[in-house]
């Protein structure tokens, strides 16, 4: 769930997003940005002016499974991803832990979220 108190942006292509982060480059704001919101709680954001969700961007981009290749957007969520691969009788190269029960959180994780926590 996103903060109350800060307004909320959910741009639905990679070019809003450009848009957003230099809008808010340029005007010296901060942003915190999320994807499924399940890691919210390592490094909480203080100060931040908005909340940018990538949520929206969850799109596959390529896969090509006989290359062993996939790229996806940040709010990929990582359930649909591990299905997908699994279907051709694959898995993804790494193991992430779905830390939402442990972090009391709700949600999909995704894997921009993976990415940016470390894991």
């Amino acid at each position: 769930m996103l903060k109350d108190a800060l307004k909320s942006e959910r741009p639905t292509t990679p070019v809003e997003v450009l848009e957003l982060v230099a809008d808010a480059g340029a005007a010296g704001r901060a942003l915190e940005i999320i994807g499924g919101g399940t890691k919210r709680s390592i490094g909480a954001v203080t100060g931040a002016a908005a909340v940018l969700s990538l949520a929206k961007l969850d799109k596959v981009v390529d896969y090509a499974p006989e290359e062993l290749v996939l790229t996806a957007q940040a709010g990929a969520r990582l359930s649909d991803l591990e299905q997908l691969v699994a279907a051709e009788g694959q898995m993804l190269p790494f193991e992430p832990p779905h830390l939402t029960g442990l972090l009391g959180s709700r949600g999909e994780p995704t894997l921009g979220g993976v990415l940016a926590a470390n894991l």
